[in-house]
């Protein structure tokens, strides 16, 4: 059973991996080709329909991932009965919206009716998700795979081809819609087929309650992240357009990629705490202190990626249309550095088994944006966005930092050296900021080789410490 859980962990990770980089591909070749205005209305209709996806969503995928592992037999029942609460919650968030959008004079029908079709789409999408979880649930994850890789290649492909022969995102939408809901049906057919579960008479309406009492917590902790995510957008597009909101969205879809990341570390920096904390405490703090360490030391280099590099590399990639998205990444990746360190400290929390923490920090978290956005983007548009989302993370690295200090590891100590590579990681960046005037490239260099001059220099890095970081990560509990 363990090698059958480690298979499906790399195959959904390499997975995931992969879908992200034909999702971004993607993105690129349709900024360039639809320009920043229409990219900017594209992304605000996912934005919009995402959120509102989150109630006929509500977390069953996690839901039956979690139930369906441990009873098979509940399968047909889990699938009737989930389906037809989702239809029901489905219509629900349609009035919804359609109640939103007679709030919105300024949308013409045009972009109503795209913001529709985009809803539908998404919501689809997450139903892929949802019959996946079966997939998950009875360790087929090769079938996860393929289901997931040929969406993402369809739409990628499918994409491209709309936007280059007609420039109309309304076509784009309707493509989108036509495949997720086939890719659906295609899913549901091999749940009948290949798990053959009993589907007939396991249904009572009473169940629709059983559901959303067993999916709800997981579908707040959903919630708060997505209103979190997608407030900026949204508001973005309210006040200033879609120009200012595909310049955005430009921005962050970099700054994601650098997420990715952090992600990894945290997937093996969690099961290695939760293996120390009751019986290797010296083991534990030592971990502790080198992954904060080793994830400050990456997060200072992304940022200065960002701000050295960004602008050009955006002009490149994405066209000179987005070149002001660059001065964009160069606010936000200030943000990189508490995005880094706040994946370390969920790792803490989850070790002390505190997940009801990190729902109340998001929670809190998604509060202060929106107030943030309501007061800096009327003023600052885009530049506001980015300035609330930089502000905000730093609110939740020190708050979810005092709580862990204080509540859960009242022994944990942030080196003195940490605060002098954050200092110093900073002051080189603003060096070749200035030096930026004579050639970006080269100027990234000169930090970036000051920077790992300084860390090897004074020790703070070197190839045995990572090494045996690296040991520490994969080393198996006595």
């Amino acid at each position: 059973m363990s090698k059958t859980v480690a298979k499906n962990a790399v195959i959904l990770t390499v997975v995931e991996i992969i879908s992200k980089a034909i999702e971004f591909l993607g993105f690129i070749v349709l900024a360039r080709v639809l320009g920043a205005e229409k990219y900017g209305l594209m992304n605000f209709v996912y934005t919009v329909g995402t959120l509102f996806t989150l109630l006929p969503h509500f977390g069953f995928d996690q839901l039956v991932s979690r139930d369906i592992s441990a009873h098979k037999e509940n399968t047909g029942k889990y699938l009737v009965g989930i389906s037809a609460t989702k239809i029901i919650l489905f219509v629900f968030s349609l009035v919804l919206m359609a109640g939103w959008l007679q709030t919105m004079p300024q949308y013409d029908p045009a972009k109503k009716m795209l913001l529709y079709l985009g809803y539908c789409g998404i919501f689809f999408l997450s139903n892929i998700y949802f019959t996946s979880a079966f997939f998950r649930a009875y360790q087929q994850a090769s079938l996860e795979a393929v289901m997931r890789l040929t969406m993402a290649l369809l739409v990628m492909v499918a994409s491209i081809i709309c936007v280059l022969m007609t420039n109309n995102l309304f076509y784009l939408f309707i493509i989108r819609l036509i495949i997720a809901a086939t890719i659906f049906l295609i899913s549901v057919y091999l749940i009948i087929t290949l798990l053959k579960p009993q589907i007939q008479n396991v249904f009572k309406p009473a169940d629709i309650f059983t559901y959303l009492k067993k999916g709800w917590p997981f579908a707040v902790s959903v919630l708060f992240i997505v209103i979190y995510v997608s407030i900026g957008v949204i508001m973005l597009n309210v006040y200033s357009g879609d120009h200012a909101t595909g310049l955005y969205s430009v921005a962050t879809k970099i700054l994601v990629f650098f997420i990715i990341v952090p992600t990894g570390i945290s997937n093996a920096l969690l099961p290695a705490m939760s293996q120390r904390i009751t019986d290797d405490r010296e083991g534990f703090n030592e971990l502790t202190q080198r992954s904060v360490r080793f994830i400050l030391i990456l997060a200072v280099c992304g940022a200065m990626f960002s701000v050295l590099l960004g602008k050009e590399i955006i002009s490149i990639v994405f066209g000179k249309e987005f070149k002001q998205a660059g001065d964009i990444l160069m606010v936000l990746s200030l943000s990189l550095i508490p995005v880094f360190i706040n994946h370390t400290w969920n790792c803490i929390s989850l070790a002390f088994k505190k997940e009801k923490s990190l729902v109340l920090f998001t929670a809190m978290g998604a509060a202060v944006n929106i107030i943030l956005n309501m007061i800096l983007i009327p003023r600052y548009s885009f530049y506001g966005a980015a300035i609330s989302t930089v502000l905000t993370e730093t609110f939740i690295v020190i708050i979810q930092y005092f709580y862990i200090k204080t509540a859960l590891y009242p022994d944990m100590k942030v080196i003195k050296c940490n605060y002098l590579i954050f200092i110093s990681g900073i002051l080189i960046t603003l060096v070749g900021y200035n030096l930026k005037g004579l050639n970006p490239f080269i100027a990234f260099l000169f930090a970036f080789g000051c920077f790992m001059l300084y860390l090897f220099n004074f020790k703070y890095l070197n190839g045995q410490e990572l090494l045996s970081f690296s040991k520490f990560l994969t080393k198996k509990k006595a």
